[in-house]
């Protein structure tokens, strides 16, 4: 706070101090001046409010840092829990019997035949081979062509007459980056326009340009209008089609680019694969042409808006604004437990199951309200009949480990059903002469993993702990007036004998020998999980005889409480060895796992799940929140003292204030009596 703003009269005082000084010469010899030491003086009384007040606040800076130390330490317990929790949870599956019944099989041909265990079942041990795989096939549904064909008509012209681009052509024709299209037929390039010339125009174009271009009088290319095909012939050469420079689609609109060429020494010809029209997969079902007139997609019958079913899961259809293409995707994305495909050569939908076997594919119901599957040709309708392709199951024959044979059907391709404990995957056939063995045998791959994850889990609380609770270093240093000691590192929990217990009370427990049927195999150790014989710590170490030391890494024999990497030979020895007893070191009910879980549930509040349930019960303090509490509870103290004091500085600098304003108004009272006299005793003189 500025001087001026706790002294309201502070400005009226140097103004009359001011002016005494300049009238002062006027007073006569025989009266001295008055004048007052002090405000009005120019002394800085703010700076005395402040060391005033500032040894009342000093009782604020060790309160302060109690709070500070107090905050860290709590936020160093709860570090601690954070990392108690997840060894919690990695208990879970060092616990579960599951971990120590893995069991591996190893296919002798994995390109025939995979296998791998069954979660929470147990496969018999040995070798079985497989004598006979078979994939099984999926049922399918494949329409009939519902597309307009180019012998239909367009409002009253025949298709063939109208631009190729408001036919029925199922592939949307196009003169691709050019003004127009062009075509490469026996050498000869021939150029046409989708848009203003028709099939009829354009074949005779080509027929009258190959002719010239060639002199071959027999080249023709016309349309069949019974089977919907485009043939390009000449008895006197062969057909050549194509060309790098050529422009534009149309010969994959006359479906001629994925079409056998038959060629002699002097003849050729080529014929459309499938029809030149057919359903267009890309444009909206109640779509235009370019002139206007509705095509519909090229269905022969318009699909109208509604719903239809597929295996009971029901889709809508909006015409005007989707595609074929829109509803194979919707199809492709449900749970109709099919794929749909759209050949765009034939024209034709396939419905296929998502799994093998003979299993049906069930196609409307009486609440559909759309004609599409009609429409689409899925159904039978107007003369138009869909086939159907019965899936067959998938056959796995073995023999087992006692040489007993089986054989068993199944849909899919997944068989769970044939081996206990395994599911076999079938991805080939087999022969007579190529069997496949499966070599099936306990693997101690999960439970190393498991142990692992708790190992890193413990080692990380053990670690945070060693570290929270260190004890500091006094390392002394020469100065000019003799050898300082100063204290370096140390915990923040340092010399909390709560936390320490803790961290001694899990050592006890992964230390402690454990219930088996076996002497041989009844602690951790025996398993190749130990905790280290050897730690460094900071330390003091001397650099002469000058009694000064220096800091260094110092070797200790004996355990910080970590346990060294698992030695993986030691333990699949002995899990080899007897897998029982080293699962029930893990697993047992009364062994350390359920006993580390019941400690840590106390600890940290929350209840520990294992295999079995739940590993103690949650607290209603836990130890970690007795801890912080009570922290929080000295530094509520402390918070509420700080307060105090603030208040009490508060109240001695405003008293002081308030003193120091009463005294510059009585000395500026004095400051004008003196002015008054001065000039009294001018005029006297």
């Amino acid at each position: 706070m500025s001087v001026s703003s706790l002294l309201g009269s502070g400005s009226t005082t140097s103004a009359a101090s001011s002016s005494t000084a300049s009238s002062s010469s006027n007073l006569a010899t025989n009266v001295g001046p008055v004048s007052f030491p002090g405000i009005a003086s120019g002394i800085n009384y703010s700076s005395i409010i402040s060391q005033l007040t500032n040894i009342t606040a000093a009782q604020e800076a060790p309160l302060k840092a109690q709070v500070s130390s107090l905050t860290s330490k709590n936020a160093e317990i709860n570090s601690i829990n954070a990392l108690l929790k997840t060894l919690q949870g990695s208990l879970s599956a060092l616990s579960n019997a599951d971990t120590f019944n893995s069991f591996n099989a190893v296919s002798s041909n994995t390109a025939i035949v995979n296998a791998s265990q069954t979660s929470g079942q147990i496969v018999t041990p040995g070798v079985y081979t497989i004598t006979q795989a078979t994939l099984g096939t999926a049922t399918q549904v494949t329409s009939a062509n519902t597309g307009q064909t180019l012998t239909g008509t367009i409002n009253g012209t025949a298709a063939t007459d109208v631009p190729l681009a408001d036919s029925y052509t199922q592939i949307t024709p196009s003169k691709g980056n050019s003004t127009k299209g062009s075509i490469t037929v026996n050498g000869v390039s021939v150029n046409y326009d989708v848009t203003s010339q028709s099939l009829t125009q354009i074949l005779a174009n080509i027929t009258s340009a190959v002719k010239s271009g060639t002199g071959d009088s027999t080249f023709s290319a016309s349309y069949d209008s019974t089977t919907d095909k485009v043939t390009f012939s000449s008895t006197a050469n062969p057909i050549t089609l194509g060309s790098s420079s050529d422009s534009g689609n149309l010969s994959q609109v006359l479906k001629l680019d994925i079409a056998q060429i038959s060629n002699g020494a002097h003849s050729g010809s080529v014929t459309s694969a499938y029809g030149v029209g057919g359903i267009n997969e890309y444009e909206n079902l109640t779509s235009t042409n370019a002139a206007g007139n509705s095509v519909n997609a090229n269905f022969v019958t318009p699909v109208t808006a509604g719903r239809f079913t597929i295996n009971g899961v029901s889709f809508n259809v909006t015409p005007t604004t989707q595609a074929l293409s829109d509803i194979i995707t919707n199809i492709n994305n449900s749970s109709a437990g099919v794929v749909a495909n759209f050949d765009q050569e034939s024209g034709k939908i396939t419905l296929s199951n998502k799994s093998a076997g003979a299993s049906s594919i069930l196609l409307g119901s009486s609440n559909d309200t759309s004609n599409f599957l009609t429409s689409v040709g899925l159904v039978a309708s107007g003369g138009y009949t869909p086939t159907t392709q019965v899936g067959t199951q998938s056959v796995l024959a073995y023999t087992d480990t006692s040489g007993t044979s089986h054989t068993v059907y199944t849909n899919g391709n997944t068989v769970t059903n044939a081996i206990p404990g395994l599911s076999i995957s079938i991805a080939a056939d087999t022969t007579s002469a190529n069997p496949v063995t499966l070599n099936v045998a306990q693997t101690p791959t999960v439970a190393e993993s498991a142990i692992n994850t708790f190992v890193t889990a413990y080692n990380n609380v053990i670690a945070e702990i060693n570290s929270a609770t260190a004890a500091p270093v006094v390392s002394q240093q020469s100065t000019s007036s003799g050898v300082a000691a100063t204290a370096v590192g140390g915990g923040i929990l340092y010399g909390n004998t709560q936390v320490q217990a803790i961290k001694q009370q899990l050592v006890s427990l992964v230390s402690s020998l454990q219930t088996t049927s076996s002497t041989s195999y009844n602690s951790l150790s025996h398993l190749g999980l130990s905790l280290d014989t050897s730690f460094s710590v900071l330390s003091a170490s001397a650099t002469g005889n000058s009694g000064t030391t220096g800091l260094g890494a110092q070797t200790y024999q004996g355990t910080d409480g970590q346990f060294t990497a698992l030695d993986t030979t030691t333990f699949q020895a002995a899990f080899a060895a007897d897998p029982n007893d080293v699962a029930s070191i893990f697993t047992g009910a009364s062994n350390f796992v359920n006993q580390l879980g019941t400690y840590l549930t106390q600890v940290t509040g929350v209840a520990t799940q294992v295999s079995t349930g739940l590993a103690g019960t949650a607290p209603l303090t836990s130890t970690i929140a007795a801890l912080t509490a009570q922290n929080s509870n000295i530094i509520a103290q402390t918070n509420t003292q700080l307060t105090q004091i603030e208040a009490q500085v508060t109240a001695q600098a405003n008293l002081l204030t308030t003193e120091f304003n009463a005294s510059e108004t009585q000395l500026a009272a004095l400051q004008q009596q003196q002015s008054y006299i001065s000039q009294l005793s001018s005029t006297s003189s």
